[in-house]
C-alpha cells in the first residue's frame, strides 16, 4: 500500500467515524421512541459497524504504530 493510500484510507475512515455525530446529533433532537429517533441512532450503528469493518481492513494492512498516529 503506497503511502498516499494510506494516509487517504486513515483519513477516510476517520472521516467515517466523525458521521457517527452526525447521526446522534440528529437522534438528539427527534422526541425519543419517534420514527426519526430510531432512524438517527440505527444510522450511527451502521456506520460505527462501517467503521469497525473499515479499521480491522486497514489494520491488515497498515501497522498499528502508523495508524495509531495519523
Amino acid at each position: 500500500m503506497t503511502k498516499l493510500a494510506t494516509y487517504g484510507s486513515l483519513i477516510g475512515v476517520n472521516l467515517l467515524y466523525a458521521c457517527v455525530t452526525l447521526f446522534t446529533k440528529y437522534a438528539s433532537q427527534q422526541v425519543m421512541g419517534s420514527m426519526a429517533y430510531c432512524l438517527g441512532l440505527a444510522g450511527a450503528i451502521g456506520v460505527m459497524g462501517a467503521y469497525a469493518i473499515c479499521w480491522q481492513q486497514i489494520l491488515k494492512r497498515v501497522e498499528l504504530s502508523t495508524a495509531i498516529y495519523v
